[in-house]
C-alpha cells in the first residue's frame, strides 16, 4: 500500500509509536506486579502465599527484560521492524 491508503499502524512511525507504548506498558506492569508480589510476601504465613509472591517477582523481572529488549531494538535499529 502506498501513501494515504496505508494505515498508520503499518507505517514506520506507527510501529515506532507502538513499540514505545509497549515499553511503557512493560514498565507499568512490572511496577504493578512487583508491588502486588511484595504485598503478598509480607504476611508469609503459608508456602503457597510465598510461592505466589516469588512467582510474581519473577514475572516482574520478565517484564523488565521485555522492556530492555524492546528498548535495545529501538536503539540499534530505529527505522526497521
Amino acid at each position: 500500500m502506498k501513501g494515504k491508503l496505508r494505515p498508520f499502524c503499518f507505517s514506520v512511525n506507527g510501529r515506532m509509536k507502538m513499540m514505545r507504548l509497549d515499553i511503557i506498558n512493560s514498565v507499568v506492569s512490572a511496577i504493578f506486579t512487583m508491588i502486588v508480589s511484595v504485598l503478598a510476601l509480607i504476611p508469609g504465613n503459608t508456602t503457597i502465599t510465598v510461592l505466589g509472591g516469588v512467582s510474581g517477582c519473577v514475572a516482574a523481572v520478565f517484564c523488565m527484560v521485555d522492556m530492555a529488549l524492546i528498548y535495545r531494538k529501538l536503539r540499534l535499529n530505529p527505522s526497521g521492524p
